[in-house]
């Protein structure tokens, strides 16, 4: 628009030209309150008192909040001027805390954050639907809560939690860590329990045979035998773990009894630097591996049948080695006897109830014999 001005009968001696701007693209806040309790009546009478005050600045963002500081415990409400244009009014804004945002939101010219949070640092964003590329920016904080002042209250508390953390990890191991034990110790009393009864089968069986041979003192010699190591079996039926010294002494019965009845050739040797009256093995790992000897190797042989069991160290390892010269097997293709058998569940079990001990079972077999390995891995580790 273009404005000419001149006195009358003359020409123009000046003019004013006008341009129309965009004008009403930008929300302008009226007003804001901070309280500690708010409601819609409340809101809509702040409203009302907005309505009869001025537009000091407008147009732009109108009055604050810039960068004020306000308590924690406060409702944030603001109140805008409507867009002059006809239509509906839509706002929207976005929202701002310590740098994160849940994205846009639609409102109107009453605008409630509700309750802030303690110590942060807010960005509020407001535009018209309409005019989006137009905006209004307005930025405050709100007070920290009395322990977020205090350094000392900040490295407590974090130490209680961390110390409350580290005792409920703690507690959650130690249940899972019970459990386990639980079960490894169900599981191989399950096991043991089936090896008594094969055990006693065979043992019986042999009594059997002798008194069917007229050899009856033979038979009462081997019955005392038997009573003598069934007592050592029923003291350690409850234990998972037994003196070393009690297990070797089981089993010098258990193979005495055996020699009583086929009568081949026994030989021992141990290392007397072993300190077997104070290490601890599971129970009866080593007399399936021996009744496996006598039974497939030595048993028809008689005595040209020749047991030898060997005991010794190496670093801190422990090896028992189990040999005969019976006439051998195909290691990979023979079936394993029942009590062979669970002897390996045993030690899988014991294997897994146990990291840094470990058993192992190896067997080598030719047609000069058979070699079986009880290796007990770190188990002189604190000797």
């Amino acid at each position: 628009m273009r404005l000419a001005l001149r006195v009358p009968g003359h020409s123009a001696f000046g003019e004013i030209h006008f341009v129309k701007k965009e004008w009403d693209v930008q929300p302008y806040l009226r007003g804001f309150r901070a309280v500690p309790n708010e409601n819609h009546t409340t809101a809509r009478a702040a409203l009302a008192n907005m309505n009869r005050m001025s537009y000091a600045g407008w147009p732009g963002i109108g009055t604050g909040p810039h960068g004020e500081t306000y308590a924690h415990n406060m409702h944030f409400t603001l109140y805008f001027r409507p867009q002059a244009t006809p239509g509906d009014s839509i706002f929207e804004y976005r929202l701002w805390r310590n740098n994160k945002t849940k994205g846009w939101f639609k409102g109107h010219e009453v605008l409630s954050l509700g309750r802030l949070k303690p110590g942060s640092a807010y960005v509020l964003q407001v535009r018209f639907a309409k005019n989006p590329e137009h905006g209004s920016i307005y930025s405050f904080k709100t007070q920290p809560e009395p322990w977020q002042e205090n350094i000392w209250v900040r490295i407590i508390g974090s130490l209680l939690l961390a110390t409350l953390l580290t005792l409920t990890f703690l507690a959650i191991r130690f249940v899972v860590t019970k459990r386990r034990a639980d079960r490894y110790r169900l599981e191989t009393r399950a096991l043991y329990a089936q090896m008594n009864p094969h055990f006693l089968f065979n043992a019986l069986s042999t009594i059997q045979g002798l008194m069917n041979d007229a050899q009856i003192e033979k038979a009462n010699h081997y019955l005392n035998g038997f009573a003598s190591l069934m007592r050592g079996t029923i003291q350690m039926g409850s234990k998972e773990m037994v003196p070393f010294a009690i297990e070797l002494k089981n089993l010098e019965h258990y193979i005495h009894l055996e020699k009583m009845r086929f009568n081949f050739q026994y030989e021992s040797a141990a290392d007397p630097h072993i300190p077997i009256n104070e290490l601890e093995v599971p129970p009866l790992l080593a007399q399936p591996l021996i009744e496996n000897a006598v039974k497939h190797g030595i048993a028809g042989k008689r005595e040209k049948g020749i047991l030898l069991v060997k005991l010794y160290r190496e670093g801190k390892d422990l090896l028992m080695v189990i040999s005969d010269n019976g006439k051998g097997f195909d290691v990979k293709a023979a079936t394993a006897g029942y009590g062979l058998q669970l002897t390996r569940e045993r030690i899988n079990l014991f294997n897994k109830r146990y990291g840094s001990r470990k058993i192992e079972l190896q067997t080598r077999s030719d047609r000069d014999g058979t070699t079986t390995v009880l290796h007990y891995k770190n188990w002189l580790q604190h000797d």
